[in-house]
């Protein structure tokens, strides 16, 4: 792995445990491995966005979204208890006020470049 590529997942990984630590700390997340946890994520997170830049029809961007948010959920066990809530409905699936900043819509991630264009 390039230096660059390993200091971009070091830089990811440390930030994705900071939140947990930080959600832990507050109560908010159960009382799991944050280590553990994030690199799992992680590798969840990269391989569901090559599946998005390869326009894999069955991993569309917004259903990516909700599974890795159901899967966090699940694993930080957290919920709609909280004034803004995880944003995952019953069922798994992620409400749209889940993809909100401030009240209004978050915007949208750029797009993966295919190589070659």
């Amino acid at each position: 792995m390039g230096v660059l590529a390993a200091e971009s997942d070091e830089r990811w990984r440390h930030a994705i445990r900071s939140i947990v630590l930080a959600g832990q700390e507050a109560g908010e997340f159960a009382p799991l491995d944050a280590d553990d946890f994030t690199i799992t994520l992680a590798g969840l997170l990269d391989g569901l966005a090559v599946q998005i830049a390869l326009e894999d029809s069955e991993v569309l961007p917004q259903r990516a979204y909700e599974l890795a948010m159901r899967f966090a959920a699940g694993q930080l066990q957290f919920g709609g208890s909280g004034p803004t809530g995880s944003g995952v409905a019953p069922g798994g699936r992620v409400s749209p006020q889940a993809n909100r900043v401030d009240g209004k819509p978050a915007p949208a991630p750029p797009r993966a470049r295919k190589r070659g264009r």
